[in-house]
């Protein structure tokens, strides 16, 4: 099975790959009320599915990207006193706080990552949404989060594992 799937062309793997590991979240966030699919999922799988070989597409720089984001995001919103206003896409523009939180948490998040070697570029997204208020700071919103990215990252997982040869030697 594995062969097969390798040799799958790229215009038929990548997009396959991405609406299954898109779907799983989508399903779950239907029957669970809540929306565990959300944009930063988006770009994660889509490089999961395309660069399944990049570092970046490990569970662990998946998740600790998105926990970094997720985190600098709630520490900015939280500091600057906006966690609970009103996100820019319910007032329809950006204010100085909200530019602020977005700034700060997109760096502190960047260094993050740097020092524990967890690149993942998608994440930023995760650090947007949450700063300028999609995502509020509370336990609700972060359980979401990261259970809509624990998702992606179950069944990424999967699907690159399948899709990326195995290293020389490994088999016994």
């Amino acid at each position: 099975m594995r062969s097969t799937i390798r040799s799958l062309p790229e215009a038929v793997w990548t997009p396959l790959a991405v609406a299954l590991i898109a779907l799983v979240p989508g399903i779950v966030g239907l029957a669970a009320g809540r929306p565990f699919l959300f944009p930063s999922v988006g770009p994660t799988a889509v490089l999961q599915a395309h660069k399944p070989d990049d570092p970046s597409a490990r569970p662990y720089n998946i998740l600790v990207g998105h926990l970094a984001g997720l985190g600098t995001a709630f520490l900015m919103v939280t500091l600057l006193g906006i966690g609970q206003q009103k996100s820019v896409f319910e007032l329809g523009h950006l204010t100085t706080e909200r530019v602020a939180a977005a700034v700060l948490a997109l760096a502190l998040a960047a260094a993050v990552e740097i020092v524990l070697r967890a690149p993942h570029g998608p994440a930023a997204a995760t650090t947007l949404l949450a700063s300028l208020g999609a995502f509020k700071p509370t336990i609700k919103d972060a359980v979401t989060v990261i259970g809509g990215i624990l998702l992606v990252i179950a069944v990424g997982e999967v699907l690159r594992r399948l899709r990326v040869p195995e290293p020389q030697g490994s088999r016994g």
